[in-house]
């Protein structure tokens, strides 16, 4: 049979654990964490006072009130019990410091799962507030108290230093993104020959890496680690750029698709070419009205895509999967312009006869660089000697 949880004297389970560190003490986890505890001291104890207590099952019934919260000496004086903590859910009294620093003892449910026997609940209270196990929860409870508001934890220095390491960290990462992408939009050639720094072959990031470390104190420590071989782990490599190259770009075409969508309304550029394998790549451009101040036309690339079936069908297909990438509509072209190919320009097959049968407003107009191209060449034709094209 399945172990099912108890349920508590007000009807909520009991021993079920907040995702969240509430101030309920029915409502923390078995185990604490170091993290936790400190948390939990930060806070300290939350005595309940101003709500009408709930009545258990005896006979009379009872119910816990707010004068157990402080303690009559036999002179008279009273002492708050500031370690006192009365649990909503569990309808139950702990002992703050018991149930976060001691044992979680089975049979004291002070530290469990709260303690509800209001009638023996005097007698309870000043035997467990006598005992040894108490005052030196009481003590840990107060020095941790002490150290966290001046600051002075054992491990306050540990902590300080895994934040710088972890700061260092982002910091190189932010300057090697900045790097990458700099040479990224100029175009140029990232690695050399050999991929050691300092050394002459090694390429235009190395060197832009080397150069920045002479003025910057966060790349100069992380070259001096690298050296010395204090560390292992550099992200430098070609790995690491061609992946930031891939974040970055994936970034980017984001940032198209939500331009092209605020702009709604967009028009395609296409054009296909062979690259040095002989693989037609297929060029795809989208340009918009871009409704920000100041209004401009922006055309955006979207990348190359490689293509095997180069006819008309072929190259709509891949047309309506790049839009369908990007979640685009092909209902709000509003232009289509390609070169001068049949495939493209078809009145039957081409491609913006099959754009056309989806979306009539999606006009075709020829591309004016593949029209000037033809108008140069047939002038060319006509003026020149006879055997000079053959």
């Amino acid at each position: 049979m399945a172990e099912t949880t108890p349920p508590s004297r007000t009807g909520v389970p009991v021993g079920i654990a907040s995702t969240t560190l509430s101030d309920d003490p029915g409502c923390w986890p078995s185990v604490l964490t170091s993290s936790m505890r400190c948390e939990i001291v930060k806070k300290g104890p939350v005595q309940i006072m101003d709500i009408e207590f709930p009545q258990n099952l005896d006979n009379p019934p009872r119910r816990f009130t707010k004068d157990s919260y402080k303690r009559t000496m036999k002179n008279g004086e009273n002492i708050h019990r500031s370690w006192l903590v009365y649990s909503i859910h569990t309808d139950g009294v702990f002992c703050f410091p018991c149930t976060v620093f001691g044992k979680r003892e089975r049979d004291n449910a002070l530290t469990t799962c709260g303690y509800g026997g209001w009638k023996n609940l005097s007698y309870r209270l000043k035997k467990h507030e006598c005992t040894k196990v108490h005052c030196d929860n009481v003590k840990k409870w107060h020095d941790l108290q002490r150290r966290l508001q001046t600051s002075t934890l054992i491990d306050q220095r540990q902590m300080e230093l895994m934040q710088l390491e972890v700061e260092h960290w982002k910091g190189v990462i932010r300057r090697v993104i900045a790097i990458v992408s700099h040479l990224a939009e100029r175009n140029q050639a990232l690695r050399g020959t050999t991929s050691t720094v300092y050394d002459r072959h090694n390429g235009n990031f190395l060197a832009q890496v080397e150069l920045l470390a002479q003025f910057d104190p966060v790349m100069n420590e992380h070259i001096r680690r690298i050296q010395c071989k204090e560390t292992k782990v550099h992200y430098l490599s070609g790995v690491i750029q061609n992946e930031i190259i891939q974040l970055v770009g994936d970034k980017i075409l984001q940032e198209i698709a939500r331009r092209v969508h605020k702009a709604k309304y967009f028009s395609v550029i296409m054009d296909c070419t062979p690259d040095i394998s002989h693989k037609e790549q297929l060029s795809v451009v989208l340009r918009i009205v871009n409704c920000e101040t100041p209004v401009s036309i922006a055309e955006h690339f979207l990348g190359f895509v490689h293509v095997e079936d180069t006819t008309g069908k072929g190259l709509s297909e891949i047309l309506l999967d790049q839009l369908e990438k990007h979640n685009l509509s092909i209902s709000d072209c509003r232009g289509q312009s390609y070169d001068n190919g049949s495939n493209m320009m078809g009145h039957k097959q081409g491609v913006q006869a099959r754009i056309l049968e989806l979306n009539n407003k999606a006009l075709c107009i020829p591309c004016s660089s593949h029209t000037l191209n033809l108008v140069v060449s047939d002038a060319a034709k006509s003026s020149a000697p006879n055997n000079f094209f053959a």
